[in-house]
């Protein structure tokens, strides 16, 4: 069992026919004389697996710390995320993301895009009732504190899994492996591709790479490679390493086994490679190694793929970006918005003025700045427009090295206008448009808050604000309805201040185990963050976290007696602004 280790029965059948010669994708020379070794610095007398290559270290699967919930179907503890930085003797194993890994569920093997700065990973998705756990992809962005989760893969299913994500290195595709029907075998090698912010209907990759078995772990390199296992393409012995590439005719080759020493009669997958193809890192459990599934360090004199015949892919500098338009009164999403995001700084710091009209230009009287206040060309600039959808949002694909000037019109409202880095650039931001020739009144509340400032106050002063008064029923994560009145004040303050992040804390009282006390504030504090998503806050602009029943306010810890009342003091949320 070597999807994910869930006791997923694997059908070995070898399948024979013809084979047409074609040219090796491989440096033949290269691969043979590879060495290979055991990873002592990760591997484990557990499950150590699916290593990816991340910045100046290794992400990678391992087992929680011992002591932790097990899994009683494979009696392994919950696998999760792990890292360890590269060339350094005194560097020990952490956790990846403690964002990512909060819970007792499997999270499996992960991919990295947009400079690093987006993970897609698998994880379990359990049921209360008889049905089979299955596997999703989902994803997160990186910020200075933690990976902040940004929602699913939108082809999950509760039906089937999707797992094993491998984004191209220009973000333009991802394969992954999938058990949704229609396939060839039990799991298949299926691409989605990304256009115009939005991932397309996944495609079978076809009988030149899947099998009648399972195919899975896929891993596409810098020069547009895709190495992958299965088990039902005969070989060395149950999972093997294969390699396939695109020809010019944009068809996948048939697929060619990677052979010995990356192939065993064990299990072999889960590879990693370095951009320059001489050294990389992959998973078996073959005989000799320190535990069930271990990493392996291999290294070669040259290029172990051929490059011969074909154009590399060269990964393109760019990311992802998104903008929400929004009534600045009403807080509701404007369609058909016309939004406009326009490089105005290139590579080598140049303006771009051939975009703009300059409409006046300052001295900064404190020294040598100048201050240009530009204005889009008209009607020249409809290659960088994009239309805002029913929800308000529109999606780009940006250069990571230019500076862009973003501006929203709208028939009946005032434009609305900003400026982004690319460089530190969070994923998607809030523009507020006015409507024409009306006052703008502010939402009133009469709901009391129990703070030394108004919380607009204590938010600008970065105090920690505590809610009092987001009311839960007994055992419940879903709020009461009525019980918003505080949440609606800290939507209003996050969209006049669309640059700023928080975190809710959510506490329970000492009521109950303090594991389940410690579950029930997770799902508290998400509750929360959903209803300011559903408010028009950036999903990564909020970070949930569940703190149980820590940091009691009171006297009312474990076995004291005290009442409802002086329980309640305790179930509180904390809200925090979160510093660039």
């Amino acid at each position: 069992m070597r999807i994910l280790q869930y006791n997923l029965a694997i059908i070995l059948i070898a399948i024979s026919g013809i084979i047409i010669a074609q040219p090796s994708m491989l440096n033949e020379d290269a691969v043979r004389n590879s060495k290979v070794s055991s990873y002592d610095a990760i591997n484990s007398a557990h499950l150590d697996f699916s290593p990816v290559i991340y910045g100046e270290g290794l992400v990678f699967i391992g087992n929680k710390e011992k002591g932790q919930v097990f899994d009683q179907e494979i009696n392994e503890a919950y696998f999760e995320l792990k890292y360890l930085p590269l060339n350094s003797e005194s560097a020990s194993i952490s956790d990846f993301s403690p964002a990512l890994n909060i819970d007792d569920v499997h999270k499996g093997p992960c991919s990295f895009s947009q400079q690093d700065r987006v993970v897609y990973y698998t994880k379990e998705k359990r049921f209360r009732d008889d049905r089979d756990a299955v596997l999703k992809i989902l994803k997160a962005y990186k910020d200075e504190n933690d990976w902040i989760p940004d929602g699913e893969f939108p082809f999950n299913s509760d039906e089937f899994s999707n797992m094993h994500p491998a984004v191209s290195p220009d973000g333009s595709y991802m394969i992954f492996s999938s058990n949704r029907e229609g396939g060839i075998g039990g799991y298949d090698l299926y691409i989605s591709k990304y256009e115009n912010g939005y991932w397309k209907e996944p495609e079978n990759l076809g009988s030149a790479i899947n099998s009648f078995g399972d195919e899975s772990f896929p891993f596409v390199h810098d020069n547009g490679s895709l190495v992958f296992s299965s088990d039902g393409r005969g070989g060395y012995g149950n999972l093997d390493l294969f390699i396939s590439r695109k020809e010019n005719n944009n068809i996948w080759k048939l697929s060619q086994n990677l052979g010995e020493p990356f192939n065993t009669k064990a299990d072999d997958f889960g590879v990693t490679v370095d951009q320059e193809g001489k050294s990389g890192y992959f998973t078996s459990n073959r005989k000799g190694g320190k535990g069930k599934d271990d990493i392996y360090e291999f290294t070669a004199i040259e290029n172990i793929f051929n490059t011969e015949g074909y154009i590399p892919v060269k990964a393109v500098e760019n990311f992802q970006f998104a903008t929400l338009i929004l009534d600045k009164v009403t807080k509701n999403p404007i369609e058909d918005a016309e939004i406009y995001a326009i490089p105005f700084v290139s590579e080598s710091t140049d303006l771009i003025i051939s975009n703009f009209d300059i409409k006046s230009i300052d001295v900064v009287s404190a020294g040598d700045e100048i201050v240009m206040n530009l204005k889009p060309k008209e009607g020249a600039m409809t290659r960088y427009l994009n239309i805002s959808d029913e929800n308000g949002k529109s999606n780009f694909l940006m250069d990571r090295k230019s500076r862009y000037f973003i501006f929203a019109q709208r028939n009946g409202y005032i434009s609305a206008q900003t400026a982004i880095d690319a460089e530190s650039i969070v994923p998607e931001i809030t523009l507020l448009m006015s409507k024409e020739e009306s006052k703008e009144e502010t939402p009133s509340t009469t709901t009391y808050i129990p703070q030394p400032y108004t919380i607009e106050q204590a938010l600008d002063r970065r105090e920690l604000v505590v809610f009092n008064e987001i009311y839960y029923d007994y055992n419940s994560a879903t709020l009461k309805i009525g019980a918003t009145s505080e949440l609606d004040l800290l939507s209003d303050y996050l969209l006049k201040n669309p640059q700023l992040r928080v975190q809710l804390s959510s506490y329970t009282d000492a009521r109950g185990e303090r594991d389940y006390n410690q579950s029930l504030s997770i799902r508290r504090a998400q509750s929360a963050k959903t209803y300011l998503v559903s408010r028009g806050i950036s999903d990564f602009r909020v970070v949930a976290s569940g703190r149980g029943e820590n940091n009691i306010r009171n006297h009312c810890s474990n076995g004291v007696s005290c009442s409802d009342t002086e329980h309640e003091y305790n179930r509180r949320t904390e809200v925090e602004i979160l510093e660039n």
